[in-house]
């Protein structure tokens, strides 16, 4: 069975030690590298490859936005993973338009951190708060213009997965959710795609955000 290959990247020593450790409890991963530099996570995303790369933001140097920027503009197949302690909208909204599929906040659980990247390798999104933040948080760069225009496009059902695919949901979960069969999903999602003029998932999600279609929340656990 081939592990998922996932790269570490913050400049504090005891938090990678700390990551490798959690992850090492999941046999289907593997911790191939870590950085504690933006230029040295570059480089090493484009020497090892990795399938995730947990992204810290506040790095020595260029930051961990203008990391992943580089990274999936050169190594596209890369599912970065922001994970930081600053728990701000436009953080989310930025890490999100710079490629990162995932923004967690370093308070998550163990098992949230596991799930969030398995997710990641599935294609899902996935957007979760410090469990301080409070509940319906609104965006503070929303362009409400455009919710109205975007919200018209859209049928219920399409509605429906787009929410699931911003909450960080794969095709398989979203089946599940609304009970119908994987490759019907899959139509709604290009669907989407195509009425909300994205090339991805991830786009998307910004999208949906930036619009209002969809409120980010705090978990509930």
């Amino acid at each position: 069975m081939s592990r998922i290959q996932v790269l570490l990247v913050d400049d504090h020593l005891l938090v990678r030690h700390g990551l490798r450790t959690v992850l090492a409890t999941d046999p289907r991963i593997e911790v191939v590298g870590e950085a504690s530099t933006s230029e040295e996570a570059v480089r090493l995303a484009l020497e090892l490859r990795p399938q995730v790369i947990l992204m810290d933001i506040r790095l020595p140097g260029p930051d961990g936005l203008r990391a992943t920027r580089e990274i999936k503009v050169r190594l596209p197949s890369a599912n970065v993973i922001i994970l930081t302690a600053y728990d701000h909208d436009e953080y989310v909204l930025q890490a999100l338009e710079a490629g990162a599929v995932g923004y967690l906040a370093k308070d998550s659980s163990a098992e949230l951190i596991i799930q969030s990247i398995h997710s990641a390798v599935e294609g899902g999104v996935l957007v979760k708060r410090s469990s301080a933040q409070r509940p319906g948080i609104a965006l503070l760069s929303r362009q409400r213009g455009d919710e109205s225009m975007v919200a018209g496009k859209l049928t219920l059902r399409e509605n429906q997965v787009l929410k699931l695919i911003t909450d960080g949901a794969s095709n398989k979960e979203i089946a599940r959710a609304l009970g119908l069969a994987t490759i019907t999903v899959k139509k709604h999602v290009q669907n989407l795609l195509t009425k909300l003029d994205v090339s991805d998932r991830t786009q998307a999600a910004v999208k949906a955000l930036r619009t209002g279609l969809v409120e980010l929340k705090a978990p509930t656990w």
